[in-house]
């Protein structure tokens, strides 16, 4: 059997910045108004993000306890191999190529797009051509080769991380009052423009 193993043409810094913006994605920028609207305080908000981040922390040691004990080239196609069985990593394999990581690609484009139209004074109708163009470019980027994924990989991260900084900063020097106002009902969260609604008969 011909053993599979990476590439090793990432350093420390570029791998760093892959799991930080493969864990911090472009919902961090719709969901803290969500979880500020259903809990209604700041303590509370606090609380559920702290909690969240204790559940992310556990399963990047579950991971990388997993990386540990097996060294090898699939990611969680071989956990679920070894654990499961072929046939589970198969359709999981399939399932993460045709639904999983396309939906989410889609979200995270649809979200870029939809600020970004919103940045340049453009209509909401905008949204969608510009999420197919950030699609078409980052993917031939990638495609072009792993350095230069890997540098607009990092360059899109520090600039994720760089806003989410101002806008803590904002929040906590800047704003008057860190008291959330008053919310009489919580109101489904209706996905972004362009991915469709689901309706419940």
């Amino acid at each position: 059997m011909v053993q599979v193993t990476y590439a090793a043409r990432l350093g420390t810094f570029s791998g760093t910045m892959l799991v930080v913006g493969g864990i911090i994605g472009a919902g961090i920028f719709l969901s803290p108004a969500v979880v500020a609207q259903r809990v209604g305080s700041a303590p509370l908000t606090l609380g559920a993000w702290g909690m969240g981040a204790v559940i992310a922390i556990i399963g990047g040691f579950v991971y990388a306890e997993l990386g540990a004990r097996r060294p090898q080239a699939g990611g969680t196609y071989v956990y679920l191999r070894d654990a499961f069985g072929t046939l589970p990593a198969f359709l999981y394999g399939w399932a993460l190529f045709l639904i999983m990581a396309t939906g989410a690609i889609a979200a995270v484009a649809m979200t870029g797009a939809n600020y970004l139209a919103e940045l340049l004074a453009l209509g909401p109708e905008a949204g969608r051509p510009m999420a197919i163009g950030l699609i078409v470019v980052l993917t031939v980027l990638n495609v072009l080769g792993v350095r230069i994924g890997a540098t607009t990989g990092n360059v899109l991260t520090v600039l994720k991380l760089a806003a989410i900084a101002l806008l803590v900063f904002a929040a906590l020097v800047l704003s008057p009052q860190h008291s959330l106002p008053p919310v009489a009902a919580a109101v489904p969260l209706a996905p972004p423009a362009g991915l469709g609604q689901t309706v419940v008969a």
